[in-house]
């Protein structure tokens, strides 16, 4: 897909190439144990928007039950198993290489136990068809409210959202949500490190390449019997989230990481100082002022180690991003080629 290179024609160049040009879309399931329910997510995947032709990829996460052979009685049209369970993260890898190999325009992934309504695909694809942006998200705490989602989980994802709203100082509806479209370039572009889950890191490092992001409402129906295959320990979770974000964040936005905590620093042991300069100016006395100087002289220490990791971080992000402009024109090549 071309992007729109002047603002003041993208009504027309918009018309012309989502009614001229097709593109081809892949939606991705990713699945474990899903028997009952993915059959009926594939047959309501709409097979044609807006004249673009759709097809289906399934990731089955070793499933213990006939989920490989209902996806396939479904007609999806490929599926992939795993040789054991690999969790979210490795599905993401697997479906995101097996997409660039049949040489799709747009991915869509959507989960396997109709808490999504497949019938949203085509408002989550229009954005990016009409080149409004580059990944969708369906947004789950925007228009509408989700239907039965725990209130421990709903607060969680809310309260994470907004912490990562304020550490990256960009509007962060919804972190956590499966569903979503991404273009070919998007993916090419994205550099995932760690193992548990992709959606958080996601978001965050194509908010530190400035990757165009559009949040779309979405309902969403949780289901009482439907157990996570990610949150099963509820406060394992939450820890591994966190230290995702403050990872990413770190190595996306370490002025952020690490300067702000260095201003809140810099601020107390300035305060400390000052206190103790009146004090001692007062009496010329020293000795029962002590305490000050000694907690003065603690925190400034803190604040140069402070900025000594936020300038190496610095140096290292500019590294990161040669590195990864490095890979992101390895990996066009290569896929190209092929």
């Amino acid at each position: 897909m071309t992007e729109a290179k002047n603002p003041g024609q993208e009504n027309s160049i918009t018309f012309t190439l989502s009614h001229i040009l097709m593109v081809k879309i892949i939606v991705q399931i990713p699945a474990y144990n899903e028997e009952e329910k993915i059959v009926g997510v594939i047959k309501n995947i709409p097979r044609n928007i807006d004249g673009n032709p759709v097809e289906v990829l399934v990731i089955d996460d070793y499933s213990s039950d006939n989920t490989v052979k209902v996806a396939q009685e479904a007609w999806a049209d490929y599926v992939i198993s795993h040789d054991y369970n690999k969790w979210v993260w490795w599905a993401f890898k697997t479906w995101v290489i097996k997409f660039f190999e049949l040489w799709a325009d747009i991915l869509v992934n959507i989960d396997a136990d109709w808490q999504f309504n497949p019938m949203d695909i085509p408002h989550i694809v229009e954005p990016i068809i009409n080149l409004k942006t580059a990944i969708c998200l369906a947004s789950r705490f925007g228009k509408y409210k989700p239907t039965n989602m725990p209130k421990a989980k709903y607060r969680m994802n809310k309260m994470i959202s907004w912490a990562v709203s304020v550490l990256l100082n960009n509007k962060v509806e919804d972190l956590t949500c499966g569903f979503r479209a991404y273009t070919r370039d998007a993916l090419l572009r994205l550099n995932l490190i760690e193992t548990f889950t992709y959606t958080q890191e996601v978001i965050i490092d194509a908010i530190g390449k400035k990757i165009k992001l559009l949040w779309l409402p979405v309902h969403v129906e949780y289901f009482s019997e439907r157990k996570s295959r990610v949150t099963k320990n509820l406060t394992r979770y939450i820890f591994r989230s966190i230290r995702i974000v403050l990872r990413t964040a770190k190595d996306t936005k370490p002025a952020v990481f690490f300067w702000l905590p260095g201003l809140v620093w810099a601020v107390i042991w300035l305060m400390l100082l000052l206190t103790f300069l009146v004090l001692y100016l007062s009496s010329y006395r020293t000795s029962p002022y002590k305490t000050f100087y000694s907690v003065w002289t603690f925190l400034f220490g803190l604040w140069v180690v402070i900025m000594l990791f936020a300038s190496m971080a610095d140096m290292m992000r500019s590294q990161r991003r040669v590195t990864e402009g490095n890979m992101y024109m390895l990996r066009k090549i290569y896929y190209d080629k092929k």
